[in-house]
């Protein structure tokens, strides 16, 4: 089950974290989610993928398959732009695993790779690959966002 959420890009400036329109590189990107029982989360991407490639063997490669509904629910509320959809051309960049945080409830939160998986979708593709790492793993990249940033985040959920 993939949960409902919404992505806000930030970045970083003089050590702080503002909302801001732009494109994200991929090492500023935080993924921020509210699940169905109210409580937020925010993750810093760039942590998550630097622990699969330390340490690749303690995470988890699977393969998703690709169902309407999540891609749905995904395009909706995932953050997908459709720009970004359309530049997401080359095998290499559709190809690229995406990032998947499990919880203690079996529940599954994409945090990397939402516009993949909406495009592969809408293309055909029946399935997608996806590192898929445990709650533990996923709380070295956990961040508190201050309370104005928060507040700017769920003003855009409703």
């Amino acid at each position: 089950m993939i949960e409902e959420s919404i992505v806000i890009p930030f970045k970083y400036r003089r050590g702080t974290l503002r909302v801001s329109r732009n494109v994200v590189r991929s090492e500023e990107q935080i993924y921020t989610h509210c699940d169905l029982s109210g409580v937020w989360r925010s993750f810093h991407v760039a942590t998550l993928k630097a622990t699969i490639g330390l340490y690749p063997h303690l995470c988890e490669l699977i393969e998703v398959e690709l169902v309407r509904e999540d891609a749905e629910l995904i395009g909706r509320r995932g953050g997908v732009e459709p720009a970004h959809l359309m530049r997401l051309s080359s095998s290499a960049e559709l190809d690229a695993p995406g990032i998947i945080c499990r919880f203690p409830d079996d529940t599954d939160l994409v945090v990397d790779g939402s516009h993949r998986y909406v495009a592969r979708f809408l293309r055909g593709y029946k399935s997608m690959d996806f590192w898929r790492l445990t709650e533990t793993q996923c709380r070295s990249a956990m961040l508190e966002l201050p309370p104005d940033m928060l507040a700017a985040i769920k003003r855009t959920m409703k």
